[in-house]
């Protein structure tokens, strides 16, 4: 099965390179890495989870998150 890729929302491409930094930071481990998006963007708990995995689901190196994996599409894909 391939994965349905999609734009990135300006925030998103935001919150995706923030967490690039603070994992080359080290300040923290990043499975408590929602807790910091929560702080630096003003998200609650679940939203800051959600992009943390995200961020997981779609990592790269090099910062580059243009385009990302389509998660409805996966799980509707996965509901069939």
């Amino acid at each position: 099965m391939s994965k349905k890729m999609r734009n990135t929302t300006e925030l998103e491409q935001e919150v995706l390179h923030y967490l690039n930094e603070l994992r080359e930071s080290g300040e923290t481990n990043m499975m408590d890495g929602g807790r910091y998006v929560s702080a630096h963007f003003a998200l609650d708990r679940y939203e800051s989870r959600a992009y943390l995995k995200m961020w997981m689901d779609n990592f790269q190196p090099s910062g580059e998150y243009e385009k990302i994996i389509d998660e409805n599409q996966e799980s509707q894909n996965s509901n069939q």
